[in-house]
């Protein structure tokens, strides 16, 4: 008896040969003994991300916790991250064994729900942004990576909120997840957000960063909520639709992905865009306007000449027909 393996389509089957095999492994998950994540921030630049590298503003930070202009607030959409990862392509840049399926890290389907989650809170610059701050003082601790036990025992009431609103589906728990997009984020960009004493042990600090970052987000559940609707509902909105949902402009980003020689006009992710005035302690944030998102890598403006897609995640797999 001859099986012939079928891949969910045609096209799927072109791209997974097309695509390279090689594995990507990037920063993160857990140590070797698995008690501690590993450090992200181990070989990390010691000078900021500049757009223009002539630009004085941003060229001469020098990463320090607190120091920014602005923040954005990324979130995913579940069913395209997953997507995306059967093609190779890990939007969060913070799993490891990631190549096209079946070999590399996919998504539980019991895990994706047709909803964004948060990605991450990011300190920006005018011109530019800092990654993997350190302290300015030596009296001050480095960045170090979280303490997944530690972490999972002072604050179990935070991670189990983070679970819901804060996902990495390729995880079966939020305790596996602190190691992956949490310590990522926090390592990242966390760090860089200065909130509160930076004196205090990682774990109280991480988790002021995650309560922010849920705080910022929690003011944006009527337009995230719509969107679920959308989908639930099959509607398919234009870009339009989805920016009115916002206070201020904010970026929508979609698959960078052809079928057939179309765009698909997958959703793949939403940036806002924030500032605060006076102590973060005291919520003293609001939204201000994105500015125009320029392609980059697998990142893509969602077409204004077409609907936006929302549909859900359905799991890959292999059929056998005589």
């Amino acid at each position: 008896m001859v099986y012939h393996f079928l891949w969910r389509s045609v096209f799927f089957f072109v791209v997974y040969q097309k695509l390279a095999l090689a594995e990507k492994n990037y920063p993160g998950g857990f140590t070797p003994d698995g008690a501690h994540c590993v450090d992200i921030c181990a070989n990390a630049s010691a000078t900021p991300t500049c757009f223009n590298h002539s630009d004085p503003h941003c060229t001469k930070k020098k990463q320090a916790p607190g120091d920014w202009d602005f923040l954005l607030l990324d979130m995913l959409y579940l069913p395209q991250f997953c997507r995306g990862l059967e093609f190779g392509v890990d939007d969060t840049v913070s799993h490891q064994h990631v190549a096209p399926y079946p070999n590399g890290t996919q998504c539980h389907p019991e895990q994706v729900t047709n909803a964004l989650t948060i990605h991450g809170l990011w300190p920006n610059y005018v011109g530019g942004f800092p990654a993997c701050c350190q302290p300015l003082h030596q009296r001050l601790p480095s960045n170090v990576p979280l303490d997944p036990r530690r972490m999972n025992a002072t604050e179990p009431t935070l991670l189990q909120q983070m679970s819901e609103v804060w996902k990495d589906p390729t995880v079966d728990s939020a305790f596996d997840t602190l190691c992956e997009i949490h310590n990522h984020e926090f390592q990242k960009h966390g760090y860089c957000l200065g909130y509160g004493d930076m004196a205090a042990p990682v774990e109280t600090i991480a988790a002021r960063y995650f309560s922010y970052t849920m705080r910022v987000a929690t003011t944006l559940n009527k337009a995230t909520m719509q969107i679920s609707k959308w989908a639930a509902e099959g509607i398919k909105p234009p870009l339009s639709d989805i920016s009115n949902l916002f206070e201020r402009a904010v970026q929508v980003i979609c698959a960078k992905e052809d079928r057939d020689g179309a765009m698909l006009n997958r959703l793949a992710s939403i940036r806002t865009c924030w500032t605060a005035s006076g102590p973060l302690d005291h919520d003293s944030f609001w939204q201000i306007d994105c500015q125009p998102l320029a392609s980059y890598g697998n990142i893509v403006p969602c077409s204004s000449n077409r609907t936006i897609s929302l549909e859900p995640y359905v799991q890959p797999h292999a059929i056998y027909v005589e």
